[in-house]
């Protein structure tokens, strides 16, 4: 893994970007931030991995403390040569207050590089619209581990 950067500020070590264009008369109800990554304590920034950084469309970045944190550095009690982490950070009051058209940056999503390494974040939204049928939606907010044999 190798991180990548897209914002050309000198405070971020990472960062990356994606948006949303919702339909007209759309109204957000709820939005998460999920970021999580490989990484072991002793690698570089591992306190921070509660925390990264957010902009929204051309604004200042925002630090934001995780809400959740789940540090998994075994599977069914025994160690795992694969220590990795999982935060969850509740960003529906930042996303109502930008709009329904947002640019988002997600910065420092702090991860192990090399090879056999990962990271990376995602943000799940939830709306609603007036103009559209209704529909039943479920947001799994959870984690399981799936290897070899356990599938």
């Amino acid at each position: 893994m190798a991180y990548v950067d897209v914002d050309s500020d000198a405070g971020t070590f990472m960062s990356s970007s994606d948006s949303i264009a919702l339909p007209n008369c759309s109204e957000i109800l709820w939005a998460g931030l999920y970021w999580s990554a490989r990484i072991a304590a002793n690698t570089p920034n591992y306190a921070n991995r509660s925390q990264v950084r957010m902009k929204l469309n051309n604004g200042a970045y925002q630090v934001l403390t995780a809400d959740q944190t789940l540090d998994v550095p075994t599977i069914n009690g025994q160690s795992w040569s694969h220590p990795s982490y999982y935060c969850f950070k509740n960003i529906t009051s930042l996303l109502t207050s930008s709009g329904t058209n947002t640019r988002f940056t997600v910065a420092n999503v702090t991860a192990e590089t090399g090879s056999n390494r990962w990271g990376g974040w995602s943000v799940i939204i939830v709306y609603k619209n007036v103009l559209q049928s209704m529909r039943n939606l479920t947001v799994f907010d959870g984690f399981a581990n799936i290897s070899t044999g356990n599938s």
